[in-house]
């Protein structure tokens, strides 16, 4: 059984060797574990970090989920949470960007993310992220792997 509390989450498991005693909230053989896990802002923050270490610019990746660079600053620094629909996009684009490093060297992606994809029909990837969502994108991916490792 899991439970989140705050930004904890907490684990009742049996154990037949506890006897629960020194354990809060904890009852017979249940022994009461706690993880703090990552905050949606320190996860906002290092999805952030990845994008802009493999884009090259925060203004890059700024571009690429359609905010200004300001409103992606805000994000970094916790000051301000993306919506759902943007929190939405910032996944995806750091799916397409973590898929597409496995084939091409960082200085490539933005070029490919921004530039016309023969197996999109000449759509720039990023446009079909925006509009179609990420599944095509992925495809044209899966495409450009298996051309690139003959798979």
């Amino acid at each position: 059984m899991f439970a989140l509390i705050s930004t904890a989450v907490v684990a009742v498991v049996r154990h037949p060797a506890a006897r629960g005693e020194g354990c809060v909230g904890a009852s017979g053989n249940d022994v009461v574990m706690v993880r703090k896990s990552p905050t949606f802002e320190s996860l906002v923050a290092t999805r952030i970090d990845l994008l802009v270490a493999a884009l090259g610019s925060a203004t890059r990746v700024a571009e690429c989920l359609g905010v200004t660079r300001l409103l992606l600053t805000k994000w970094r620094a916790g000051k301000v949470m993306p919506t759902p629909a943007q929190a939405k996009l910032l996944v995806q684009l750091d799916h397409v960007v973590a898929r597409a490093s496995l084939i091409y060297v960082p200085e490539l992606i933005n070029d490919w993310l921004t530039g016309h994809d023969s197996y999109l029909e000449g759509a720039r990837p990023i446009d079909v992220l925006h509009i179609r969502g990420i599944a095509e994108v992925l495809e044209a991916l899966d495409s450009l792997e298996q051309t690139a490792w003959g798979g």
